[in-house]
């Protein structure tokens, strides 16, 4: 798996991809627990993006699996 600057996530990402990422966010608490918080919300908010950036489906999950660590948006 390798690192990406912001540029090629910047020529890869669509702006297809970043509008459906802003749309699954709105359910962000949706799934809301108090061991992870939002995560799972964010996670799934993150699938058009990291489905665009890893093409090999270990690459995805092992994405995934980062994107469900704690995550809390209030202090």
């Amino acid at each position: 798996m390798n690192r990406c600057s912001f540029w090629s996530i910047y020529l890869v990402v669509t702006k297809g991809d970043i509008r459906s990422t802003y749309w699954r966010s709105t359910f962000l608490l949706g799934s809301f627990n108090f061991e992870r918080m939002q995560a799972m919300g964010f996670c799934v908010s993150m699938i058009p993006a990291i489905k665009r950036l890893y093409s090999k489906k270990e690459d995805q999950a092992a994405a995934l699996k980062r994107h469900l660590e704690f995550f809390n948006t209030q202090p």
